[in-house]
């Protein structure tokens, strides 16, 4: 299959994987950190700036 022919689909996933979030290690030690604490849901910590 050439690029030409990709189908859409799989277009918009090598698209999404390549602009995905890429979090340090230090920003995934304070989102588990936080999680922990349990004052915020885990799914909000990421998009928390401190």
């Amino acid at each position: 299959m050439s690029a030409e022919h990709k189908p859409a689909l799989s277009i918009i996933k090598d698209v999404q994987r390549q602009t995905s979030q890429q979090y340090t290690a230090e920003e995934k030690s304070r989102i588990v950190l936080e999680g922990l604490q349990g004052e915020q849901s885990v799914a909000n910590l990421p998009t928390t700036n401190f």
